[in-house]
């Protein structure tokens, strides 16, 4: 049986995959679609048709991002898929990106690009689709964003810097116990806005910078850090939207 043939038999196998993993943190929740289950389902139609699948080439770049340590991991690799039958092989590139302040990145960026090898060499749906944002509802969420700049960060109605540290409500001057609720209640709200920023930018943002934001939310911070990763977020993608805007015009 020719090769593409045997493709189209696993393709036939494994026709849909549904994402399976549950992503909470807070208020927010998303599915994903894990390596394991696509490697484990593609693998077992794969073995069935007689078909292995190993790389053959692999461009690295590493590209430093911020100014916390943070690398991005840029990796494009050929996979060879082979008919054990005949020796017949077609050839596929695949690329993958990952970000880490350690030794992480590569290791990422090559998870994603064999997950997403077999996901566009099958023709595997799995309900993830990035054009279902329409131009419109960015149009929206760009409005929004203009409309909010004077009512804090993004993802929260309240300013994160409104409550000084050295008062309380009553006016009077605040214990450490107090001062320290105070700080806490706002590292959180900036870790949340922060949160809520990734997701409501990740089709305009550059991914590098998305990357680096990222690599620093995710990684241990003080308190004060996440009020100043937060504020600085916000001001780098504001800038970029008026730079966006000067383009255009």
């Amino acid at each position: 049986m020719p090769i593409h043939k045997k493709i189209l038999a696993v393709m036939k196998d494994v026709d849909y995959l549904m994402k399976d993993d549950n992503v909470a943190y807070q208020s927010t929740r998303y599915k994903g679609l894990r390596e394991e289950i696509v490697t484990t389902k593609v693998r077992d139609a794969m073995v069935e048709h007689d078909l292995i699948v190993f790389p053959i080439k692999q461009e690295h770049r590493r590209e430093p991002i911020g100014s916390k340590g943070s690398v991005l991991s840029i990796l494009d690799i050929t996979y060879r898929f082979v008919d054990t039958e005949d020796d017949t092989f077609i050839e596929v590139v695949s690329s993958g990106t990952g970000a880490d302040t350690q030794d992480k990145g590569v290791g990422k960026a090559m998870t994603y690009a064999f997950k997403y090898v077999f996901l566009r060499t099958f023709a595997i749906p799995t309900g993830e689709d990035p054009d279902r944002i329409s131009s419109a509802e960015l149009d929206d969420k760009d409005a929004k964003r203009k409309g909010n700049d004077t009512k804090g960060m993004r993802g929260t109605n309240d300013d994160i810097h409104v409550v000084a540290p050295a008062q309380v409500a009553n006016g009077g001057d605040a214990t450490s116990e107090q001062m320290e609720k105070i700080t806490t209640e706002r590292a959180d709200k900036a870790w949340y806005a922060t949160k809520q920023m990734l997701l409501d930018y990740e089709h305009i943002l550059p991914i590098a910078m998305l990357n680096d934001f990222q690599a620093e939310h995710e990684g241990k911070q003080t308190k004060e850090g996440r009020v100043e990763l937060a504020t600085r977020f916000r001001t780098a993608a504001r800038n970029f939207e008026r730079e966006s805007m000067k383009d255009k015009e």
